[in-house]
Parts: C-alpha cells; structure tokens; sequence
C-alpha cells in the first residue's frame, strides 16, 4: 500500500464550525498566555523531551519560543486572536542567548533553520531590524551553504529560506547571492515522476527512494515531512501543468489515507496534512479542497483536546510540533489562506 492505515484513523465526521475553530484558537492563545514565564518561556511539553536534552528552555522555531511567538504575532496581526496582553520584546531580546545555551549542551549545529540559530535571528530581525542581527544572520547562512544535509530541518535549503524572507523584506542583493532557480520545476517533475510509487490513481513518495542503497525498506509515511502531504506543499505553487497534475494525485492519497493517529502538529500531524488541502484549494479554485481542509481541522481539534486531557489540560506550546500550530491551521481553515507557516510567510 501507498500508506500504513495503522498510521492513520477515520475522520471524526464532526461537520466545520467557525464558531468552534475560533473557540479553541482563544483558548490555545489563553492558555499560552498564562503559561509564559519571562524568565523560561514556556515549559517543554513531555512529548517535547527527547532522551537525555538538557533541561533548558527551547528557543527555536521548530518546538520553542520562536515558533511560540511567531505563531502569537501572526494570529494577532491576523485578527484572530485578541486580548495578547504579553509583551513579548524581552523574550525576543533573549533567544539568541537561550538557543547559545541550548546548542552548546546538546551539541546541536548552530546555524540550523528550525531548531538553531538561523530561524531565532530571524525572528529577532523582524522584531527589530538590526544591521548586526542581519548580519549575524547572514554569516549563518552563508557558513551553511554547503551542509551535507539536504533538507530545511539542518541544510542548506532551511537557512536558504532565512535568506529568501530576507530578501523579499530588504531587496539587499546580498541574499540573492549564489542561489540558482532556472529550470528548477521541470527539474523537480522530472525527479517526482521517477520516484513515485502509484498506485490506483494516487501517489506517494517514500522518505527513502532507493531501498536497497539504504540497507532496509522506508516506511509509506503520510506526513508533511515525509511523503505526499509535504510534496503538495512545496510545489503547489508551480505553474507546470504536468507537476500539478501529480499533486491532485498525491492530494487524493492524504485524502484517502485519513487523519494521522499522532496528536495534532504541523509536521507530522493532522493540521500539517491538512495544509495540502489548502494548497491545493488555492491552485485549483476547487471547494472540495477547502471542505477536505476544514475536515481535517475539525478532527484535530478533537485530538488537540484528547491530549491535553491526557496530560492534566496541558497544552503543547509549540509552533510545528503542538497546539500553537493548529491554532494558526484552524485560523487558515477560517480565511482560506495556504500560507504554510515560517515557510512560505515570516
């Protein structure tokens, strides 16, 4: 199969309610509220807490107060979210300093987009357009151009879109230097086509394309950072016919596979697959997408609330792994908007 249904769990059938997606984005926003500590942000959720980390605060875009705030000052910039009564510019001012601590502890790369210091300078920046913050940025960027990893998480194309958001805010040449794009979609259809895995009319990609190379079989993930989901994200923009016509494929596929079983979280989880939908809503016009969207979002909330119960009411206030992220999806859901958080938007 093109997916593991042990992975994935039938739609909850609860039908979009508006009133409901802004309910629970006011409570998300509260609950975050209350839980701010200036001193240690807001406290690492367990799922959060990997192994032997160093108990210190999170400071990142990916699960940390970055990610927190961003998501905060979007919703707020937005409309979606009144009564952030936090002032929030001492946090800023302290992140890079938190991330330090962090990455030296957990002998982290520094300049990683989403979990280093890459995505916090940013954050910084746009808080507070420093020539030295940019800088400081900059030297990240181009220190990483040549990371062996090959994906947004630690490599090169994560710090690359640091530079893009750059560029598009200061029209400074210097970070458009050394990035090539001709060709690039007829490229990507070219390398999606072959490594496709089709089966009755959808499609999916495993994480790992050949097999045997890799010492053991991939797993059929539908994920944002595994698989079709993801795929639809980073290329729904394109105008190639032929590659949007494998993205109505892969569309299907997160369709017929179902919400995810993990709780809610941009990158592996419901809301996060539930942004194809959206996607694909703004590349064809079609509603069938946006009501595939608001279905998903539905059936997060429902998880959202299980696993705060699970954990005494705790909330997970985090950007790409928790609830702040599928406040800003149920605020998407609500306005239509496919801008995929951090990535496509800053």
């Amino acid at each position: 199969m093109l997916f593991d249904p042990e992975r994935h769990e039938p739609l909850s059938g609860a039908r979009w309610s508006e009133a409901a997606a802004r309910q629970t984005i006011a409570s998300i926003v509260a609950e975050a509220c209350r839980s701010f500590d200036a001193d240690t942000l807001w406290p690492t959720h367990p799922r959060d807490i990997e192994g032997d980390e160093p108990a210190l605060p999170l400071a990142g875009l990916y699960n940390g107060a970055a990610g927190a705030i961003w998501a905060l000052q979007r919703l707020a910039a937005q409309g979606a979210a009144e009564g952030i009564g936090l002032d929030l510019s001492g946090a800023v001012a302290t992140l890079n300093e938190h991330s330090q601590r962090f990455i030296e502890a957990a002998g982290m790369e520094r300049a990683s987009y989403f979990l280093g210091g890459a995505g916090v300078l940013l954050l910084q920046w746009k808080n507070r357009a420093s020539p030295d913050t940019a800088d400081a940025l900059f030297a990240l960027v181009q220190g990483n151009l040549h990371n062996p990893a090959r994906e947004a998480l630690w490599g090169s194309p994560g710090t690359l879109i640091a530079a893009l958001h750059m560029l598009e805010a200061t029209q400074q040449p210097r970070w458009l230097d050394e990035q090539v794009v001709a060709g690039f979609e007829a490229r990507a259809f070219d390398a999606l086509d072959v490594a496709a895995s089709r089966e009755a009319g959808l499609i999916n990609w495993e994480p790992v394309f050949d097999r045997h190379a890799a010492g053991s079989p991939s797993k059929p993930l539908v994920q944002d950072c595994h698989g079709a989901a993801g795929i639809v994200c980073r290329f729904a923009g394109a105008r190639s016919t032929a590659l949007q016509a494998l993205l109505l494929q892969a569309g299907e596929l997160v369709w017929a596979a179902g919400p995810l079983r993990k709780p809610p979280g941009l990158c592996h989880g419901t809301d996060g697959n539930g942004y194809a939908f959206l996607k694909l809503h703004a590349m064809t016009g079609e509603t069938r997408w946006l009501e595939r969207a608001r279905a998903f979002a539905m059936h997060a909330i429902q998880q959202s609330d299980a696993l705060a119960a699970q954990h005494q009411g705790r909330r997970r206030f985090t950007l790409w792994t928790g609830d702040l992220g599928l406040a800003v999806y149920l605020w998407s859901c609500v306005s239509a908007d496919a801008a995929l958080p951090t990535l496509d938007v800053f």
